[in-house]
């Protein structure tokens, strides 16, 4: 992969970080969760970093229903999707200080570059199953 994007999931925002395959920042975003504020962040990614969607890793942790929307999108544009399990970006990291939603963003980011190997990408189908078990609970 050429590009790493770290998402920080909230009911209102996505914080959005873009790195490049050496961990240089390239861009970072603070977004309503919202499907035309995110077709229109990507769209601007491309235009101006170059960033094409099969060149890059988005990595987000699994946030339930707060995710959906922003997983259809990701999906639809085909671009490879990690939901990376929250303990062990911790556990990546080490200790720290400092917490806010950039900052998460960014850190994992970092951790889909560190750890590409290991990414277990989701399927549209995984997408379908989680909306079901959100329905049945």
């Amino acid at each position: 992969m050429q590009h790493f994007i770290g998402i920080d999931v909230s009911k209102a925002n996505l914080d959005l970080t873009l790195l490049d395959e050496a961990g240089n920042l390239l861009a970072t975003e603070r977004i309503i969760n919202e499907r035309r504020a995110i077709r229109a962040l990507f769209k601007r990614w491309r235009k101006e970093l170059g960033l094409e969607p099969g060149d890059a890793l988005a990595c987000l942790e699994p946030t339930g229903h707060y995710g959906y929307l922003l997983l259809e999108e990701l999906l639809g544009m085909s671009m490879p999707t990690w939901l990376a399990h929250p303990l062990d970006i911790k556990h990546s990291i080490g200790a720290t200080r400092g917490k806010n939603d950039q900052v998460d963003a960014r850190r994992i980011a970092d951790y889909a570059r560190r750890y590409q190997d290991k990414a277990r990408l989701v399927g549209p189908g995984s997408l379908k199953i989680n909306k079901l078990k959100q329905l049945l609970t």
